[in-house]
């Protein structure tokens, strides 16, 4: 399958839709945070930021 890349709001950075589901996931509250990089938790409002994003995956 070929490899899709989403932007970021977190970081304003494109990143892998792997990444973005992990993220998602975290976000969701599905597994615990600290699996996930510091660089996308950096902002207070991370959850939120992900859970409204038009890429965010349900």
């Amino acid at each position: 399958m070929e490899q899709v890349n989403v932007m970021c709001p977190l970081i304003g950075e494109l990143i892998s839709d792997d990444d973005c589901f992990e993220v998602c996931i975290v976000a969701e509250g599905e597994i615990k945070e600290r699996v996930l990089n510091e660089k996308y938790r950096a902002k207070e409002n991370w959850r939120e930021i992900c859970m409204n994003c038009t890429n965010h995956i349900d």
